[in-house]
């Protein structure tokens, strides 16, 4: 788990990193969002979304042009379950780390096939248990993680797949120096990923976290749309905006 946290990591204009704890702290706090209710159905439809050949993300860090981007994320490196590929359409600003994440400034999307999870997001070590393969037993283990506050979880559809939505949030007085060390690091911790991605630990106190999880041809896939406190409200606004452009390929 450990020995690929260097390689999780990238530094955005605002200071967040994603995939590993950030050097320095954010401060201040953010409010949840609306709630699930601005998920229920998309409310943006680019008009490149039906391109029959849209560019595909890849696996290396660069900044991205705005439109549609082709996600395969069982060809990234590390391989991983079969998942069906999709798209997702970004404005300008947006950029991506390793195929699996589309980030701008404070705000980020990432796409994990879950493995384990953290019993304790702070004092982590030796705390990993399996929750079981379905989107329900994800769900019900998330609800129960102590000091992340989630919401009470609600069944969703995103293009078609159905699953779960829930939010939580890293305390906005949370000491990470507090907590277990890795790598010479104090983490926060949420789960670890099986194939391109091996290992979610948060940037920061008052990080909030969207979450879709999502059953897809029998396939759990999470869609983790994060924000940090410095977010603007139209930076959460277009992250929002990112995750309802998705669409499956059929």
């Amino acid at each position: 788990m450990t020995n690929l946290r260097v390689a999780l990591c990238v530094f955005l204009s605002a200071g967040l990193v994603v995939g590993c704890a950030s050097a320095a702290s954010p401060t201040g706090t953010i409010e949840r969002s609306a709630g699930p209710t601005v998920v229920m159905s998309p409310s943006i439809s680019p008009t490149d979304a039906a391109s029959p050949s849209p560019a595909a993300l890849g696996s290396v860090e660069r900044p991205l042009e705005a439109g549609t981007y082709r996600l395969d994320l069982d060809q990234l490196p590390g391989g991983g379950t079969d998942f069906r590929a999709f798209m997702v359409t970004v404005p300008d600003g947006w950029h991506t780390f390793d195929g699996w994440n589309v980030y701008r400034d404070s705000v980020a999307a990432q796409f994990w096939d879950v493995d384990q999870v953290f019993g304790h997001p702070c004092q982590w070590d030796g705390t990993l248990f399996q929750p079981g393969p379905t989107v329900d037993d994800l769900t019900e283990a998330l609800v129960d993680i102590p000091l992340r506050k989630a919401t009470k979880p609600i069944d969703v559809t995103l293009d078609g797949y159905a699953g779960t939505y829930l939010e939580w949030s890293v305390p906005s007085d949370m000491d990470f120096s507090k907590c277990d060390p890795a790598d010479g690091e104090r983490h926060f911790e949420s789960w670890t990923g099986k194939g391109w991605a091996h290992d979610r630990f948060q940037q920061g106190p008052g990080q909030v976290d969207r979450l879709w999880i999502l059953d897809v041809d029998g396939s759990r896939l999470v869609i983790d749309a994060f924000s940090m406190p410095s977010a603007t409200a139209a930076e959460r606004a277009e992250l929002l905006s990112v995750v309802k452009s998705i669409r499956f390929a059929r």
